[in-house]
């Protein structure tokens, strides 16, 4: 019986509480319930921010080709050559318009792969922006250094829609600042990077996808008159150069502690 009677006092207790709570919610004001709510949605909101910055901060990374290229924009205004680009090999090779397909086809190659590697690895992302970052520098060094351009232009075009395309692209590409060959740079490390990737090194269709692609476009440099032959020699030396820097480090003994270090730092 007295534990029966605890039970129907204990029992009363929470009633009278229960009626007390929702007395004093009901004598709140209206914008109580209302500030609480708020404060939950921008908890919620901020976590979804900071889980977003976590996960994608390393896009930020990207701003770095956005100097890169404002560089690149200046110099094509202001540089006054000095050195112009041409060899016997120049005079042999023909004017091709139709290569101006897989020249504007290097937009997508390595702004594709680019985006390919943000999203399935960081290492390989932050491998290829090095590439592409210390290629592009050292061209844009290399033109201050050097200042050069190229008289390969043909003085008329055809009608047809790729000379008319080339001719788009005369007018707005100077044809200062050619040795070397961005172009040619970026092409062969983003096809290193393709072929360096674990999950598509075996994959022979995207391997050889890739080198026809990146064989096309350094040859389509020549194919209109955008650069000479000497350029794109330059852009596959400094290329193959940054490959052992970037790629093959550990055949340098500081270079590979460096390179693992920043590995660890963005696969811990």
């Amino acid at each position: 019986m007295e534990k029966k009677g605890f039970t129907k006092t204990a029992d009363t207790r929470i009633m009278v509480k229960s009626k007390y709570a929702a007395l004093c919610k009901r004598n709140l004001p209206s914008w109580a319930g209302e500030a609480d709510l708020n404060t939950k949605d921008e908890d919620v909101l901020k976590k979804l921010a900071l889980d977003f910055y976590q996960k994608y901060n390393h896009l930020t990374y990207l701003l770095v080709y956005v100097l890169l290229y404002l560089w690149f924009l200046g110099l094509e205004h202001v540089t006054k050559p000095v050195y112009y680009m041409h060899c016997t090999l120049d005079d042999m090779v023909p004017f091709m318009p139709v290569f101006v397909v897989p020249y504007l086809l290097w937009f997508a190659y390595v702004g594709g792969t680019v985006a390919f590697f943000a999203i399935v690895s960081k290492a390989d992302y932050y491998r290829l922006l090095h590439f592409i970052y210390w290629g592009f520098g050292i061209c844009l060094f290399l033109y201050m250094l050097f200042p050069n351009a190229q008289h390969l232009r043909p003085h008329a075009l055809g009608h047809d829609i790729f000379s008319n395309i080339v001719r788009i692209i005369y007018r707005d590409d100077t044809p200062t600042n050619v040795a070397p060959s961005i172009h040619v740079v970026l092409s062969i490390g983003t096809h290193i990077a393709l072929s360096q990737y674990a999950r598509l090194r075996r994959n022979w269709a995207v391997y050889y996808g890739s080198f026809v692609m990146m064989v096309t476009i350094c040859l389509s440099t020549v194919f209109i008159k955008q650069h000479s032959v000497m350029d794109g020699l330059l852009g596959a030396l400094l290329a193959f150069i940054l490959y052992v820097f970037v790629y093959r480090h550990d055949r340098i003994p500081a270079m590979g502690e460096l390179g693992r270090g920043v590995i660890r730092e963005i696969n811990p």
